[in-house]
């Protein structure tokens, strides 16, 4: 059985998307991989206040897309439900942590 593959688009601060950046490129793997990789693992997530979209001005606003399994966003999506957060407030401080 073929595995189906979604893709979703998030946003966050320019100044976020630089530094996850070197980090992926620290580890020799792209952005979304070190993403992925990040939000799969067991690192505990510690919340801080998050920009939303809204709240960031235009010129930096960056979007990143994440093509992946529909079980991890699913995943993604329970915990950060569970932890009565939105999915890119979640995303963001899991990656942050």
């Amino acid at each position: 059985m073929e595995q189906k593959l979604i893709s979703f688009i998030f946003v966050t601060e320019k100044k976020r998307f630089i530094r996850w950046k070197r980090q992926a490129e620290k580890n020799n793997i792209t952005l979304q991989e070190w993403i992925i990789k990040k939000l799969n693992s067991d690192v505990k997530v510690v919340y801080k206040k998050v920009k939303l979209q809204k709240d960031i001005p235009k010129d930096e606003q960056w979007f990143i897309r994440l093509s992946t399994k529909s079980e991890f966003k699913g995943y993604w999506v329970y915990c950060s439900r569970s932890d009565e957060k939105k999915l890119v407030e979640w995303i963001t401080c899991k990656l942050d942590s």
